[in-house]
């Protein structure tokens, strides 16, 4: 009997958990460090917009998406992030995020 009133329990937990996700979207303000000029180029399942922006600019992270964020610049290393909704959400509904570029070897 108290297995299954755990089993229960735990269910019933993973249940709340599932629906409490946030069903708002996240807006991630992306820019370069050290004022670099710089493009974005967002590719996304479950939808994220824009799909391409000039540093600084406002990415809108959709509930549930995955996307793939790339910061570039002419004489840098691009930059590639793999965002997801899911795990960003605690952070709050808009995030600064502020990339490091790597100057490119010669």
């Amino acid at each position: 009997m108290p297995r299954q009133v755990i089993a229960r329990a735990a269910l019933a937990g993973a249940l709340l958990v599932g629906c409490a996700l946030p069903r708002k979207p996240i807006e991630l303000r992306v820019a370069s460090a050290g004022d670099v000029p710089a493009r974005i180029e967002v590719r996304h399942e479950g939808g994220a917009s824009p799909l391409e922006c000039r540093a600084p600019c406002v990415v809108k992270l959709m509930p549930r998406a995955e996307v793939e964020l790339t910061l570039s610049a002419e004489g840098y290393l691009p930059v590639v992030l793999p965002l997801v909704h899911s795990t960003l959400w605690s952070a709050g509904e808009r995030i600064d995020l502020v990339l490091p570029l790597i100057e490119k070897g010669d």
